[in-house]
């Protein structure tokens, strides 16, 4: 669920977008007996892309009904209720520093990146277990969005 939502944090900030509301949904395997599912919904106090602090409250938010026994097959975190960055305003009398200080960690973190190289820096909870990769076996070809894939005709 941490490397979910960092990707989806780091695309918020690439964007330049705050969310106002995400969502984590857990489940098991469907096709095995015991299907579970577990959907959380949070909304923030003011919008954020914040890394840190949409893991912490997302793992907190699936805590309460998170069973450590059970086998969890797939994990979906969605951010939404989107607004932009730079047209977000402030509430007239709530402190600005906590978000200004995020925000500069924030840029010293994707800048870190963009640097070194991607997940150079990143957060403790994503390096937990590095087993689960993305089935991408049937992922439909992106013809539009990257020239790579475009089919070649041979004549």
């Amino acid at each position: 669920m941490a490397s979910l939502t960092a990707r989806a944090a780091a695309g918020l900030r690439r964007d330049g977008l705050l969310a106002n509301r995400a969502v984590v949904h857990l489940s098991t395997n469907r096709h095995k007996p015991g299907y579970q599912r577990l959907s959380r919904t949070l909304n923030f106090s003011r919008p954020t892309a914040d890394t840190g602090q949409l893991i912490s409250e997302l793992v907190a938010a699936t805590g309460t009904g998170f069973n450590p026994r059970t086998s969890y097959h797939r994990v979906n975190v969605l951010l939404y209720d989107l607004i932009n960055a730079e047209r977000w305003q402030a509430e007239l009398f709530a402190p600005s520093e906590p978000m200004a200080t995020a925000q500069a960690r924030m840029t010293a973190v994707d800048g870190l990146n963009a640097r070194y190289g991607p997940n150079t820096v990143r957060y403790a909870a994503e390096e937990l277990s590095q087993a689960w990769q993305p089935k991408r076996g049937h992922r439909n070809p992106n013809y539009v969005s990257d020239w790579d894939e475009l089919p070649v005709l041979h004549a």
